[in-house]
């Protein structure tokens, strides 16, 4: 199980865990500014664990299910043919961050020719860049998505 933590540039912060897609916590404003958790639930991440496990795998069912047909359908749709298969490439080696060499192979080209669509993903915030010559999702769960989404061997 993981926790991720997103932040806005106002100072809002969301705890996600992907054990059920669970909102741990999320700090908003209120009328005077003052930021406070404004969620109800567990404080700890092994509360949560020791809640019913069915509860928590029919949520995570839920969860995904929504994220599929919303957040990640909306980044998906306006991708073209090519970037769809790069980010299926990557998402055939895991969550990343991955080598370009790698999904190149992947991919079944060179490295150079992948150069164009990598920019273009980088333009449109699908991917970013860590490191020199690595490439990684910018929204995590994206490769498990693509998975979902574009699934076997077709896409190649």
């Amino acid at each position: 199980m993981e926790r991720f933590v997103l932040r806005n540039c106002v100072g809002m912060e969301a705890q996600i865990l992907t054990y059920g897609g669970t909102v741990m916590r999320l700090t908003a404003p209120d009328r005077r500014g003052q930021y406070a958790d404004v969620v109800l639930g567990h404080l700890t991440l092994e509360d949560y664990v020791a809640d019913e496990p069915e509860v928590v795998n029919r949520a995570s069912v839920t969860a995904i299910a929504a994220l599929d047909e919303s957040f990640f359908r909306v980044r998906f749709d306006r991708l073209t043919p090519k970037e769809r298969k790069y980010l299926r490439a990557m998402a055939e080696l895991g969550p990343g961050p991955h080598r370009s060499g790698d999904i190149a192979e992947s991919f079944g080209v060179g490295v150079s020719s992948l150069a164009p669509t990598r920019s273009s993903l980088i333009l449109k915030g699908m991917v970013w860049s860590p490191n020199h010559g690595d490439t990684a999702f910018t929204v995590p769960m994206f490769d498990e998505f693509m998975n979902r989404v574009m699934p076997g061997n077709a896409w190649k």
